[in-house]
């Protein structure tokens, strides 16, 4: 193999990293991967998805889960829209993603406010690509 195929394959056994949120009801989920100090040629690149919703109270509920660049307020780089009726929850786990942020900037995990009465929880890992 090339020194460039053995540098990706190193990244992509040694740099991984995880991410999760699950906070209160009504609060917004976000989750990042944790990866600090990330360089201006490296590429941060997200592998697994996967998300739980549930719908304690409310009459029913639009939400949509976006894989953003950068912050919370970057630049949508995949999206998916669930709709929730009154008692209603939904899990999934979605892999082989490989979505990648432009590089040098993060990747979050967002669900968006929700309404009082909704639980979110997200997790996410993949790899750090550091080798060019």
């Amino acid at each position: 193999m090339s020194k460039g195929v053995d540098g990706l394959l190193d990244d992509y056994f040694r740099q991984r990293w995880n991410g999760t949120s699950a906070p209160a009801a009504g609060a917004t989920c976000v989750a990042s991967t944790g990866v600090s100090n990330i360089g201006a040629r490296e590429r941060v690149l997200i592998e697994m998805l996967g998300f739980s919703a549930m719908n304690a109270t409310a009459a029913g509920v639009t939400m949509t889960l976006s894989v953003r660049s950068a912050s919370i307020a970057g630049t949508v780089l995949a999206s998916w829209n669930f709709v929730l009726a009154n008692g209603v929850g939904i899990q999934d786990c979605y892999s082989q993603l490989n979505i990648n942020a432009p590089r040098g900037q993060d990747l979050v995990v967002e669900f968006g406010a929700p309404v009082a009465s909704v639980t979110q929880k997200v997790n996410i890992s993949g790899w750090l690509e550091s080798s060019t």
